[in-house]
């Protein structure tokens, strides 16, 4: 099981699916922001509390993104304003308020 992902994956910036469920993850290394081809991200049953605010840079380009299972202690401001995902799945187990999910 994975406890944590190598900041060198931010070079792989042509990955179009990340698929990390069912480890041990605890953080997201900020250079995930750098993955701009990247459209399904599934981090669901890990041990993740936050999302690095990098993740933002995938916003036009994710499509589906599975982030449930984790023990969330918050999302990032306006989270759901962030991304066209066509389907996002989140777990809100340990969250203290629901994040905002307004588009424009």
């Amino acid at each position: 099981r994975l406890r944590r992902l190598p900041p060198e994956i931010g070079a792989l910036v042509a990955l179009r699916e990340l698929v990390v469920a069912n480890n041990a993850l605890h953080q997201l290394p900020p250079s995930i922001g750098n993955l701009r081809a990247l459209r399904a991200l599934d981090v669901s049953g890990n041990a993740l509390d936050e999302l690095p605010l990098e993740l933002r840079a995938l916003a036009s380009t994710l499509i589906v993104s599975n982030l449930k299972r984790n023990p969330w202690r918050a999302m990032p401001p306006n989270f759901g304003s962030w991304s066209t995902a066509d389907a996002l799945t989140i777990g809100l187990v340990g969250l203290r308020t629901a994040p905002s999910i307004e588009r424009a």
